[in-house]
């Protein structure tokens, strides 16, 4: 910045006496002279020394950065780390540092903050407070950077004499700032001491409010004194007190700038969006950029896009999932900045245009701003006011909980124009959820319709040619927006996943060259023997039992009852009627087979294995603040590696990496314990026990009792899992007093004490032969850099690893058969192993086909055993307990999503999430998402018991899951589920909300639609039990449901059918930030007395025979074959 300090050189020489005008030591000493300014450009020589890693490079702002008036070229103070500053040396009284009471001062300089702290004051310029004779509080006077995450504020601050000779902090914060965004940004403060009413503070070039907040307003004069000025830092250099980051043209003057002279110091062009380039014209371009700069303003400078994609209508629901390289869930870094393109023609004449949008919005028509809404507030607490919607039609849709609507008048000349809506969503600690971003525009009077490109075609056999701003309408446009963005996600994840490929396949041959190594002496697999049938049969015949036997207690399922249980093990839930008779049109001999590669392929196939998931690696998060071992929502990371199949190696290994967003639902949030002192530890616990079948918890405090296992084991394996050292607290070890009161009784014994420091390892008796711990780590084993998870994850994912496969199968085998080669699944010290050569055998196939979850389950179900009736157990002799299947209740979650998926009724619950307008810290308030499948649902439970929490139609399949053994909370691994009867059971599925919603003969039940289609009662009856029970019924069933069904069979459709009353629109919100409200209270008891009611019953057929109907399907529902597979 030449120019600007030869023009203040010059108004220096005009206002100073020549003799002392220049009197400057190169040391940075300023001799006494009445400066009317002092400038540091640091083009030219620094006024001062530069300290520290203080250096001056040509990196400050310019002209090719958007700033009008800039050079293009222009050096700056450059503090790469904490600790660098220039020192300026005052060595005399009344020198030109110096500023007494009633003087003027003006501080204004550049900065770019480059630090990632989000907390705290870092310093400019400062006058005092250096340390550099002894720790004193002298501030002369300081313009400082208030840190938050969000925004940098100038803060001003100078200290008085107390009367009793101490100092006094005076100190004015801004009320606004810039945001930590890594560009350039100018800052002023201008204050006359005595007059603190004089005080302004000015961000860009714009002035900003404040308030003095520590220790008030003040007339007294400012401490006056010689120690020096500092640029950069103070306090002796102290990290927390520097800038990290840059600073340019800093300026101290001797009275006030007025506010239209610090308008131009920094001058941007206005950004008006431009239309994307390749994208068509029949579309709403909607681009994404995160990292804005900040959530309370638009960024003035270009910002880098981070995806794109098209919709039919200027609609955000929601944004599509990140993926990092491999298919690990990444989040995206708040504050996005979104951008709905639209090219349209709107009637001629006067036009209503209305925006919502939760954060900051604008509305450009051809580039020019016509609306705008105001930044959200972040973080309120729970005490803000009930607030009920005003409608702007007695028929709108109500907004969306925290989205701020804006309505404007616009002269339409009914030609084509290009609107952009700009909102920023989210900030750099909340999430960035959109709400319902839309743009609607209406005749004055009129319903409003959501902004649609001109000419467009897009969806029209799914969507009407007007959507109007109308709940039923909306509701079916955001469920296939849904379906569209979750395709969309779906590629994007096979394409990430993809990029780590062929690492996996070389992994996979290196395991098969191990496989084949295997000791052959050793295997359990007789070398003529090489099917599940035979090594089954064997064992069966050695044991005692006979081959008539064998097929007298094990008879072969017929078709029907096989795909049942087919699709229930594959898919969690029974074919649907449609699917059943698919099935029956394929011939008899290729029909199983077909069904068996029909079901791998099916997509629902990840919804039913997940839960497994869940309970092996406790997956516990947590929707209202942390509390013991929760959890992040790594569920979506495990669905995701189902979705696509990836090998089991690959997923322990991402499992242990522990890469990705932690509360986007990447793996990092297993790696989370919250409220535990060693979280590694529990980690340890839960990755040996999943995958090696050891258990290690009784070592997490004391050496185990009842195993081998020392506490220092397992907390080497914690090690490895942080990756260094780690410290045995106190609250992780048995007290000393324990011991002197047992003497030499005591039951347990410790090897570790409180403070010892246990260093990475795999410890050295922990499964040595198995582990194959005496062969080296090949090298290409290793994805990525050689670190302690990387190495733990290769040691118990490689081929010479003869346990992990065998653990897995076991796991797969129970989870398909009822019964398991190792009975404690997650404790094999000690426990005997049944039919050890069927196990290896399934194990080495599972090595052999690189690890493939699905291949595994395909060898099992491809069995003739599995299609075997299913055994009871307890009532055969011991040599033939093991000759077919054991019968098996369904599982929580497959009787949930069962229910559902045989009455063909969608699962719809609210946003599981306590938080729905987004406006807390990500950390205490997740967002689980609307749940569809069992999986996703989490705990309802919060600290406060409060019915304004409460989620009615979530809770009703929540009641339901925890009934038949699902735990809502999983501070450790599950491994053995509460599965037995209870009275509990029977009262759930017979009068719960959830058996209401789902046997309710609504306009969207998949009922609804067979009730009409039947042509007969025996035809209704026939796919009523097809539907529930994949199976006809038998004549005395037919005869009981014919005299439910048959009266009336003949008018039960009504000749006019109009639609379902709708129920009254709910214009109230509540959310955390309003529950205290007892109006809030009253809306959920409304809320919950709906969802207790069920949907509102269809009225195309006639109500007496559809309430008969309903009771058909009850009855179903609540027979005990319904609970059990076949």
């Amino acid at each position: 910045m030449r120019q600007t300090a030869m023009a203040l050189a010059l108004l220096w020489l005009f206002l100073c006496p020549a003799p002392q005008a220049n009197a400057v030591d190169p040391t940075g000493t300023i001799e006494p002279a009445s400066l009317a300014e002092l400038t540091w450009d640091f083009e030219g020589e620094v006024l001062g020394e530069l300290a520290g890693n203080a250096r001056v490079e040509p990196a400050g702002p310019t002209a090719a950065m958007g700033f009008v008036g800039l050079p293009e070229s222009n050096r700056a103070l450059v503090l790469g780390a904490p600790g660098g500053f220039v020192r300026v040396v005052d060595t005399a009284d009344d020198g030109p540092l110096d500023f007494r009471a009633e003087e003027c001062i003006t501080i204004e300089a550049w900065v770019r903050l480059d630090g990632t702290r989000s907390s705290g004051y870092v310093y400019l310029v400062g006058k005092g407070r250096t340390y550099e004779t002894g720790v004193r509080e002298n501030h002369n006077y300081a313009l400082r950077l208030a840190l938050g995450a969000d925004a940098a504020k100038p803060s001003f601050l100078f200290s008085t004499q107390r009367a009793d000779g101490g100092l006094q902090y005076h100190r004015w914060t801004a009320k606004s700032g810039f945001a930590p965004d890594r560009h350039w940004h100018h800052v002023a403060v201008a204050y006359q001491f005595g007059h603190p009413d004089s005080i302004r503070g000015y961000v860009d070039g714009r002035p900003t409010g404040g308030r003095w907040d520590m220790a008030g307003p003040t007339t007294a004069a400012p401490v006056v004194d010689n120690d020096s000025l500092w640029i950069g830092s103070a306090r002796g250099g102290a990290p927390e007190s520097s800038l990290v980051g840059a600073i340019d043209d800093v300026r101290i003057h001797r009275r006030l700038i007025k506010e239209a002279e610090i308008a131009t110091r920094r001058v941007v062009p206005q950004r008006v969006p431009q239309w994307p380039q390749g994208v068509a014209a029949d579309q709403v371009a909607i681009v994404l950029s995160d990292r804005a700069p900040s959530h309370s303003a638009f960024p003035t400078l270009p910002i880098t896009e981070t995806f794109r994609f098209s919709m039919p209508r200027t609609v955000l629901h929601r944004l599509p999932a990140r993926f990092l390289p491999g298919g690990i869930r990444g989040g995206w870094s708040g504050p996005v900045l979104g951008q709905l393109f639209v090219q349209t023609a709107l009637p001629a004449g006067p036009i209503e245009l209305l925006i919502r949008s939760p954060g900051k919005s604008r509305l450009w028509i051809d580039g020019q701003i016509v609306l705008e809404t105001p930044p959200r507030r972040l973080f309120p607490d729970a005490h803000q006011p009930f607030v009920e919607y005003d409608p702007v039609h007695p028929a709108i849709r109500t907004p969306h909980v925290g989205d701020q609507e804006r309505i404007v008048d616009w002269l339409s000349d009914g030609r084509a124009h290009t609107f952009v809506l700009e909102t920023l969503i989210g900030s750099s600690s909340s999430r960035c959820e959109p709400g319902e971003t839309v743009v609607a525009w209406r005749r004055p009077g009129g319903m409003f319709e959501v902004l649609a490109p001109q000419g467009s075609d897009f969806g029209q056999d799914e969507l009407p040619e007007v959507l109007p701003l109308t709940d039923t309408e909306f509701e079916r446009y955001l469920q296939w927006a849904d379906r569209t963005l979750n395709r969309l996600d779906d590629a994007l994840l096979r394409q990430a996943s993809s990029l780590e490929d062929d690492f996996w396949h070389r992994r996979h041959v290196l395991a098969r060259r191990a496989v084949a190594g295997w000791d052959v002496a050793s295997s359990a697999i007789p070398t003529d023997l090489q099917s599940i049938d035979d090594l089954l049969e064997s064992h069966c015949l050695e044991s005692g039992a006979s081959q008539a036997e064998i097929q007298q207690v094990a008879r072969p399922l017929d078709d029907l009852a096989f795909y049942r249980r087919l699709s229930l093990d594959t898919i969690g839930v029974p074919p649907s009627l449609a699917e059943v008779q698919q099935y029956l049109d394929i011939p008899a001999d290729s029909r199983r087979g077909w069904a068996i590669e029909q079901r791998l392929a099916d997509p629902r196939w990840a919804d039913h294995w997940t839960s497994l998931w869940q309970d092996l690696l406790a997956e516990n998060p947590n929707i209202l603040k942390p509390s013991l071992n929760n959890t992040g929502p790594f569920r979506f990371w495990i669905h995701d590696s189902l979705a696509v199949n990836k090998p089991l190696d690959r997923f322990v290994t991402e499992l242990i990496r522990m890469e990705g967003d932690p509360f986007a639902g990447g793996p990092a949030g297993f790696g989370m314990a919250t409220q535990n002192d060693v979280p590694m530890a529990e980690k340890a616990h839960v990755i040996v026990a999943a995958f090696l079948g050891e258990n290690l918890k009784c070592a997490r405090c004391h050496d185990a009792p009842y195993h081998p296992w020392t506490q220092r084991d397992l907390f080497q394996v914690a090690a490895l899992l942080a990756e260094k050292p780690i410290s045995v607290p106190a609250t992780s070890s048995v007290p000393a007093a324990f011991f002197e009161r047992r003497g030499g009784d005591a039951p347990i014994r410790t090897t570790l004490h409180p403070g010892d420091e246990v260093s990475p390892a795999w410890p050295a008796q922990l499964l040595p032969d198995e582990v194959a711990l005496d062969v080296p780590l090949d090298p290409e084993l290793l994805g990525r850099a050689d670190g302690p998870r990387e190495r733990l994850a290769a040691l118990i994912t490689r081929g010479e690893n003869r346990r992990f496969p065998r653990v897995v199968v076991n796991r797969v085998w129970q989870r398909l058969m009822g019964w398991a080669f190792v009975t404690e699944a997650s404790d094999w010290h000690d426990n005997a192993v049944h039919n050890a050569a069927l196990l290896d055998f399934l194990a080495r196939g599972l090595v052999e086909s690189g690890y493939d979850f699905k291949e595994l389950v395909r060898s099992i179900v491809s069995s003739d055993v599995y299609g075997r009736s299913a055994l009871d157990p307890a009532g055969l002799p011991k040599h033939l307990r093991h000759a077919g299947p054991w019968r098996r209740r369904l599982t929580a979650e497959q009787l949930v999503d069962s229910l559902h998926a045989a009455m063909q009724v969608e699962m719809s619950t609210e946003p599981i999430t306590f938080d729905p307008e987004g406006s807390q810290k990500r950390q205490n308030f997740l967002n689980l998402g609307p749940a569809r499948r069992a999986w996703q649902l989490t705990s309802l439970a919060n600290e406060r018991d409060r019915p304004s929490l409460s989620l009615p139609r979530a809770g009703a399949v929540v009641e339901c899951l925890e009934a038949f053994g699902w735990q809502a909370a999983r501070q450790s691994p599950v491994e053995h589920r509460q599965v037995e009867p209870n009275v509990i059971q029977p009262s759930v599925l017979a009068n719960g909300n959830l058996t209401t919603y789902v046997t309710r003969m609504s306009d969207r039940s998949g009922l609804t639609i067979m009730a009409q289609q039947a042509k007969t009662p025996n035809e209704f009856i026939d796919c009523l039990y097809l539907m529930a029970l994949t199976r006809h019924p038998t004549p005395a069933e037919r005869e009981e449901l014919l005299r439910l069904i048959e009266p009336g069979f003949e008018n039960r459709v009504r000749p006019a059918s109009p639609p379902a009353p709708s129920a009254d629109i709910i214009r109230g919100f509540v959310t955390w930030s309003n529950h205290f409200d007892v109006r809030s209270n009253k809306l959920m008891r409304d809320l919950e007395a709906r969802a207790a009611m069920g949907p509102q019953p269809t009225t195309r057929l006639v109500e007496d025979w559809r309430e008969r109907a309903e009771d058909a399907a009850w009855a179903l529902l609540n027979l005990p074959e319904f609970q059990f597979v076949p």
